[in-house]
C-alpha cells in the first residue's frame, strides 16, 4: 500500500508540474495564494443488514496553496494543492463508529473573472480535482456480541469535479495584495470503498459505492506578481 501511495503522488506531482509549467509559459501574469479552509462533508457506510447507515455532516479542516496564472483579464488556469482532514460519526443500533480520514487533493481549475485589475473582482472556478488517501482509521465502541465485523477498506484515489466561487478584494493601491474569500463545493465521481480484496470470515466492508461530497468555506491571501 505504501508503495502505491508512493507512485500515485508521484504522478499527481508530475501532473501537477506539467500543468504549472504550460501555465507559466502562456501567462501575462502570475499569482500565488494560501487558503485556510473549513469543510462539510458526509458519505453512507453500509451496515451488518445491508441497509444504509447515514454518517452526521461534520466539519473538517485543510489548507492549500495555489499558482494561478492569467491568460487575459478575464480568463485564467489554477493548480492547487489541498491537505484536509474529517472525523465522522455512524450510529446503527448500539454501535458508534467514528471514521477519521486525510486526503491530499490536485484541483486544476479554469477561472472567470470579472477582472482581475480591478480593486474587486469575483472569479467563478469549475474543472477535475484528483486525490490521495494520505491516512485513515477507525474506532468502534459498542456493539458487544455482534456476529459480524464491519471492515474499513479504502480506495488510496479518488476522482471529482471541483467548482466554486470567491471574491478578491486590493488590500494596497496596487492590488498586489488581495484578501481572498469564497466557497468551493467538490462532486465525487468515485466511490471511497475499496471492494477487491476477499474478507475475513462473518466480516463485511462498511463502504460500497458511496462516494463523498464535499462543500467548504475559505479565507486566504493572494500575491500577484
Amino acid at each position: 500500500m505504501k508503495n502505491l501511495i508512493f507512485h500515485t503522488a508521484k504522478v499527481l506531482v508530475i501532473l501537477t508540474a506539467l500543468t504549472v509549467n504550460t501555465m507559466l509559459t502562456s501567462a501575462q501574469s502570475v499569482d500565488l495564494s494560501f487558503r485556510v479552509l473549513h469543510t462539510f462533508s458526509s458519505f453512507d457506510i453500509q451496515s451488518s443488514s445491508n441497509t444504509t447507515t447515514q454518517g452526521t455532516i461534520t466539519l473538517g479542516h485543510g489548507f492549500a496553496g495555489i499558482a494561478h496564472c492569467e491568460f487575459s483579464k478575464h480568463i485564467g488556469m489554477q493548480a492547487e494543492i489541498i491537505y484536509s482532514s474529517s472525523s465522522h460519526l455512524f450510529k446503527e443500533e448500539d454501535v458508534e463508529r467514528r471514521i477519521d480520514i486525510t486526503y491530499i487533493h490536485v484541483p486544476i481549475m479554469m477561472v472567470f473573472n470579472t477582472g482581475t485589475s480591478d480593486p474587486v473582482n469575483i472569479h467563478f472556478t469549475a474543472g477535475p480535482q484528483f486525490g490521495l488517501l494520505v491516512g485513515s482509521s477507525m474506532s468502534t465502541t459498542g456493539g458487544n456480541g455482534k456476529s459480524n465485523e464491519g471492515i474499513l477498506a479504502m480506495r488510496n484515489t479518488d476522482l471529482g469535479i471541483a467548482y466554486g466561487v470567491g471574491i478578491d478584494v486590493g488590500i494596497d493601491p496596487l492590488n498586489i495584495l488581495r484578501l481572498s474569500i469564497g466557497f468551493r463545493g467538490t462532486a465525487g465521481l468515485t466511490s471511497m470503498g475499496d471492494s477487491d480484496k476477499p474478507l475475513p470470515p462473518n466480516s463485511y466492508y462498511l463502504l460500497g459505492e458511496s462516494s463523498r461530497d464535499t462543500y467548504s468555506g475559505y479565507i486566504g491571501l493572494v500575491y500577484r506578481f
